[in-house]
């Protein structure tokens, strides 16, 4: 099967909705959200914690 013929039949059989192990669309919306407000600072440590909280919980997650 050529690349093309592949990529045709994961674009037509595969759906993200039967996907189990991905996170809903909703949900990540929610956490998007989150991390906007959180990266909202001027100060540079701060910055930083806050990456590292961000990579923390993205860690989690998975």
């Amino acid at each position: 099967m050529s690349e093309y013929d592949e990529w045709v039949h994961f674009r037509t059989e595969l759906r993200l909705n039967t996907i189990n192990s991905m996170t809903p669309i909703k949900d990540l919306d929610k956490i998007e959200d989150e991390f906007m407000s959180w990266a909202e600072t001027e100060l540079v440590s701060e910055l930083l914690k806050r990456r590292m909280l961000v990579q923390s919980n993205c860690m989690r997650w998975s």
